[in-house]
């Protein structure tokens, strides 16, 4: 990783992560989940953006590498995904945390996308030591959800500088 490194520190998840200097925090957007069955709120959710800057967070149509870490009071199965195992996906790295990294395969919009994750469980939801859950999501044009415009194959993916980066970002997580 990049050696000038910036330090964020989510007081709601209580975790602090390592990023490079040249990616950007959105900060902590806090929203309501919606109940499927009634359309009220049913917990409050804390979003935390990171993305590269590379080559321009204004211009939506171009290529980079975002993440979402998402803060819950609690998680379902309806909150959660179980993350594929075999063709589609592997733990990459184990954390001394007791928390493991994930890549897996997706496709969106026709594309096959790189996908980054953290786990303990085989599912996108962990427990933090201070009681709330942690979602984590890192792909390319992730925090704009613009993934129709992904100009990157999958393997160009993998070996982008960005990519690596945010493996690097979310191996560095510590509570």
């Amino acid at each position: 990783m990049a050696e000038n490194l910036e330090t964020f520190t989510s007081t709601l998840g209580g975790f602090t992560i390592k990023y490079p200097s040249d990616w950007v925090v959105e900060g902590v957007k806090t929203v309501d989940l919606i109940n499927k069955d009634n359309g009220s709120p049913n917990q409050t959710s804390d979003f935390i953006y990171l993305h590269s800057k590379y080559p321009s967070r204004d211009a939506i149509t171009e290529n980079y590498m975002g993440m979402e870490l998402r803060i819950v009071d609690s998680g379902s199965i309806a909150d959660n995904y179980l993350l594929r195992n075999g063709n589609n996906g592997n733990i990459i790295a184990t954390l001394d945390n007791g928390l493991m990294l994930y890549q897996q395969i997706s496709t969106f919009s026709g594309k096959d996308v790189a996908v980054l994750a953290l786990t303990k469980n085989g599912y996108s939801i962990v427990d933090l030591p201070n009681g709330k859950k942690l979602i984590s999501l890192s792909t390319f044009n992730c925090a704009g959800g613009d993934l129709s415009n992904l100009k990157l194959t999958y393997d160009e993916q993998l070996q982008s500088v960005e990519y690596k980066q945010a493996i690097e970002i979310l191996k560095s997580i510590s509570f």
